[in-house]
C-alpha cells in the first residue's frame, strides 16, 4: 500500500527483515519430544541481538506441523516465549478475506512469559492424545521482532519456518540415559556468597559424564560468570550476566545451568541479645513487619527498605554497605556527633557531653569488625537523643504509620590521617570532646575525608515508638544482614554421568524388538499413499538381517539393516518386488553384532489390490 511504499522510499529501500531463524534440534524420547534452540550460543546471539531500524527481537514461536512440507498456516502454534516488556499482542494491518478489507489484526500473541529456549512435549497438539513411538511428528521454531513506532507499516516480522521430523522412541538397544528430563543435579559450593547454581537436565541423550565448575569475574564493573568443563579444560560459556534464576539461560551438553545471585541489599533485620541469639525476628516496617521486643518499630526516613542509586533517606543512603553487616548495639554507650554540625553533642541542661545509649559497628565483609563514630540529627537542639517534645516538636515520626520516633541515627566510618580504618574508642572520649569536630577525631566530613567513605555510613535510622510505653531495646542489639552476591571467591562444582552402552544389556533388550502395526489391517495413519505400504520394526541394533517367511515356510524377503536408527521398515513386498498376500508371516531377526536372534509373527490383512503390471 501507499504507506509501505513511502516507508521503503524513506529508508532508501533498505527494507526491514525478520530475525535470524533459530537453530533448533529435535530429540526423540519415549512418547516425548524435546525441542531445543538454546544449544548454540552463536545462533542464539544472531537471533536475539537484532536491532535494525527500530526492529528488535521480541520472542519465539513453536509450531507443530502436519507434514514436512506444510505451510505455517496449516500448522498449530503450541507455544510463544517472549521478552518481558510492554509488548504483548502485536497488531498489523492485514487483508481480511472474509470482509475484503485491510484490518488491524493480531500477528503475534506474546504474553510476557519470558524467554525460554527449550520445550518438552508429550501431547499431540494436532490429533490429540499422547505421542506414539515409531510415528513421525513435525515441528518448527521461529523468531519474531517488533517495532513499536506507530508510523511504520509493519510492526512485526517472523523468520522463515523450517520444519523438522522426529520419531519418538525408547532408548536404543543396550543404551541407557543416566537421567530423566528435567532432573536436577547436585551442586557443591565453596565461597562466601548467598548465591546458588541449579543444574537441570534438558536433553539426557547429550550429557557427557564430565565435571563442570561455575566461576565468577567482573566485566565493566558488572558481575559475570563462566561455565568451565573441568574434564576437557574447555570454557563452555563465557561472560554470562543472567543471575535471576528464570529460564533465560543457554543449554550446553544437554544441561541448563542457572546461576542465581542475590542483588546487593539487606536480607534480614532482627533483634539479638549480646550473645548473638535472636530475640525477635521481626522488628522493622519493611522485611518482617512486626514490633520489636519492647514495642518499637525500626524505620527510616525514606519509608522503604532501600533505594539503590537514588540517595534516598534509607538505612544505607549512599550504598556503602555492600556485603558488610551492620549492628546498632543498645547494650553499649557512645559519645555522639551531630549530623548537621558534625560537632559533639552537649546536653543543654547539664552542659556535659551527651552519651547515647547505643553503639554501632560495621562487619567488614571478609575482614574486621569496626566500631563506628555514632551520632544523630539533633532536631530540637537540646543535645540529647529523644522523642518529640510535648508540643510535638520536632516532628520526627515513622513514615509508615506516623508513630513518634527518636531522632534519626547517623554513624560514620573513622580513619587515621593515612586513610586507614580506625575504631571509635570510648577511652579517647576526652580527646574527642576537646576536638569537638568529627573531621579532627575521625578524619571524615560530608563529601570528603581520608578514606573511601565520604558520607555517613548508617543514615536516617528511626526508632519509632509504635506501642504505648515502647522503649528502645536496651541491653539488646539490632542486626542488619546483607545479601552476599557471587564473587570471584565463589566456585560451584557439579558432576554428570554419561550415556552408557552395554552389550549385555543389548542382549536383554532383544525382548523389546517388535513389528507394528500388528496385525496390519489394510493401512495405517503413517502411510502417505496407496502405494506406500509398510510395517516398522523397532528396537533393532545397528546391524540386523531380517528374513521373512510365509506360514508354510516359503521364502518371502530378506532385509538388511545397517544404520543407527532403531527402526526399519518393510514395504510389504517380496523378493520379486510384488505385494505380498494377506496371511501370517514368520520373521527371523539375526543380530550378528550382539550374537542374538529373535522370532516374530506378523498378521497381515491386505485390501483388494489391482496390480498394474502383468
Amino acid at each position: 500500500n501507499d504507506i509501505a511504499v513511502q516507508n521503503a522510499y524513506d529508508n532508501f529501500f533498505e527494507l526491514p527483515s525478520a530475525p535470524t531463524a533459530p537453530n533448533f534440534t529435535l530429540t526423540a524420547l519415549d512418547q516425548t519430544v524435546l525441542i531445543n534452540w538454546g544449544h548454540d550460543p552463536e545462533a542464539v546471539n544472531a537471533t536475539e541481538s537484532q536491532d535494525v531500524k527500530g526492529y528488535q527481537f521480541e520472542g519465539y514461536n513453536v509450531y507443530q506441523m502436519p507434514s514436512a512440507g506444510a505451510t505455517k498456516d496449516q500448522g498449530k502454534l503450541i507455544a510463544t516465549f517472549d521478552v518481558i516488556n510492554e509488548v504483548t499482542v502485536i497488531l498489523d494491518r492485514v487483508f481480511d478475506q472474509a470482509s475484503g478489507q485491510v484490518l488491524a489484526k493480531p500477528v503475534q500473541l506474546g504474553t510476557n512469559s519470558g524467554i525460554q529456549r527449550s520445550i518438552l512435549l508429550d501431547e499431540d497438539a494436532l490429533n490429540g492424545g499422547p505421542f506414539l513411538n515409531g510415528t513421525p511428528y513435525y515441528f518448527g521454531v521461529t523468531a519474531y521482532n517488533n517495532n513499536s513506532d506507530p508510523d511504520v507499516p509493519i510492526h512485526s516480522l517472523e523468520s522463515t519456518l523450517s520444519v523438522k521430523e522426529v520419531v519418538p522412541q525408547t532408548e536404543d538397544p543396550g543404551t541407557r540415559y543416566p537421567y530423566e528430563t528435567e532432573e536436577e543435579l547436585e551442586v557443591s559450593h565453596e565461597g562466601p556468597s548467598d548465591g546458588s547454581v541449579m543444574v537441570e537436565v534438558i536433553d539426557p541423550t547429550k550429557v557427557t559424564g564430565h565435571s563442570y565448575q561455575v566461576v565468577f569475574d567482573t566485566l565493566n564493573g558488572e558481575s559475570v560468570w563462566h561455565l568451565d568443563d573441568v574434564t576437557s579444560g574447555e570454557r563452555m560459556l563465557e561472560n554470562q550476566t543472567n543471575q535471576t534464576g528464570d529460564d533465560n539461560y543457554l543449554i550446553v551438553d544437554g544441561i541448563q545451568v542457572k546461576v542465581v545471585g542475590p542483588p546487593p541489599g539487606i536480607k534480614d533485620i532482627y533483634e539479638a541479645n549480646q550473645d548473638g541469639e535472636v530475640v525477635d525476628g521481626g522488628i522493622d516496617a519493611y522485611l518482617n513487619i512486626s514490633l520489636g521486643s519492647t514495642g518499637y518499630l525500626l524505620e527510616n526516613r525514606a519509608g522503604v527498605l532501600a533505594t539503590f542509586g537514588a540517595y534516598d533517606r534509607d538505612f544505607d543512603r549512599f550504598d556503602y554497605w555492600g556485603m558488610d553487616d551492620v549492628e546498632i548495639n543498645f547494650g553499649e554507650n557512645s559519645l555522639t556527633w551531630d549530623y548537621i554540625s558534625e560537632e559533639v553533642h552537649f546536653d543543654s541542661t547539664t552542659g556535659e557531653a551527651f552519651i547515647a545509649p547505643f553503639s554501632a559497628y560495621r562487619y567488614i565483609f571478609g575482614g574486621e569488625k569496626q566500631r563506628l563514630f555514632a551520632g544523630f540529627w539533633d532536631g530540637d537542639g537540646d543535645g540529647t537523643w529523644n522523642l518529640p517534645l510535648e508540643d510535638g516538636s520536632p516532628s520526627w515520626t515513622g513514615p509508615k504509620y506516623g508513630a513518634p520516633s527518636y531522632e534519626p541515627i547517623y554513624c560514620w566510618v573513622g580513619y587515621d590521617a593515612d586513610g586507614n580504618n580506625i575504631n571509635y574508642d570510648p577511652a579517647n572520649d576526652a580527646q574527642y570532646i576537646a576536638d569537638n569536630a568529627l573531621l579532627t577525631s575521625a578524619n571524615t566530613t560530608w563529601g570528603a575525608g581520608a578514606g573511601e567513605v565520604h558520607y555517613p555510613y548508617i543514615t536516617a535510622t528511626l526508632m519509632t515508638m509504635y506501642a504505648g510505653g515502647a522503649t528502645p531495646p536496651i541491653g539488646n542489639k539490632i542486626m542488619f544482614l546483607t545479601n552476599k552476591p557471587n564473587t570471584m571467591s565463589d566456585v560451584f562444582t557439579f558432576n554428570t554421568s554419561p550415556v552408557t552402552y552395554s552389550a549385555e544389556q543389548a542382549k536383554v533388550d532383544v525382548e523389546k524388538i517388535n513389528v507394528f502395526p500388528n496385525p496390519y489391517y489394510a493401512s495405517h495413519q503413517n502411510e502417505l499413499s496407496l502405494q506406500g505400504k509398510f510395517v516398522t520394526f523397532n528396537h533393532l541394533p545397528r546391524k540386523a538381517t531380517i528374513k521373512i517367511f510365509d506360514l508354510a515356510g516359503g521364502y518371502v524377503e530378506t532385509l538388511e539393516k545397517d544404520s543407527d536408527s532403531q527402526y526399519f521398515e518393510w514395504d510389504l513386498q517380496n523378493h520379486n518386488d510384488l505385494p505380498v498376500a494377506s496371511g501370517i508371516y514368520i520373521i527371523h531377526v539375526d543380530m550378528p553384532e550382539i550374537g542374538e536372534t529373535k522370532i516374530l509373527k506378523l498378521a497381515l490383512v491386505r485390501e483388494r489390490e489391482f496390480i498394474q503390471v502383468y
